[in-house]
Formats: structure tokens, C-alpha cells, sequence
């Protein structure tokens, strides 16, 4: 039986806010241009409500937010 060849790729960027739209795209096309498996963003400052302006096509999101 082959064994195909696949891989897991996760993407892990500390984002520092991504209130200003142009930041928003960027951000979307990097993570486009990488085609990770899993894509991590950290401090983006968002509320859960505005999440699906990070939509992108064929993912799913899922938002966690811890307040200390």
C-alpha cells in the first residue's frame, strides 16, 4: 500500500493588533501565500463579533480569548 506524502504546517505569528485594514490583508495574504494546515494568531485585539473579518476561504475559525 503507498504511503502518501503529507505533512501538518502551523503557522504562529504574535500579530499585535489587526484593527487597521490594511493589516488585515496582509495578514490574510501572508497566511494565503503559506498554505498552512493550521494558522495561530496571537493578540489580534479583535472581538469575537468581528472575527469574520480573518475569514478566509476554506478554513474554519475558531476564537479564544483569555483575559488576566
Amino acid at each position: 500500500m503507498p504511503i502518501a506524502n503529507s505533512y501538518l504546517s502551523i503557522i504562529n505569528l504574535n500579530i499585535n493588533g489587526l484593527c487597521p485594514p490594511i493589516r488585515r490583508h496582509a495578514v490574510a495574504e501572508s497566511i494565503k501565500n503559506q498554505g498552512p494546515t493550521i494558522s495561530c494568531l496571537k493578540e489580534t485585539y479583535i472581538r469575537c463579533k468581528d472575527k469574520n473579518s480573518l475569514k478566509l476561504k476554506g478554513g474554519k475559525m475558531y476564537v479564544m480569548q483569555t483575559w488576566i
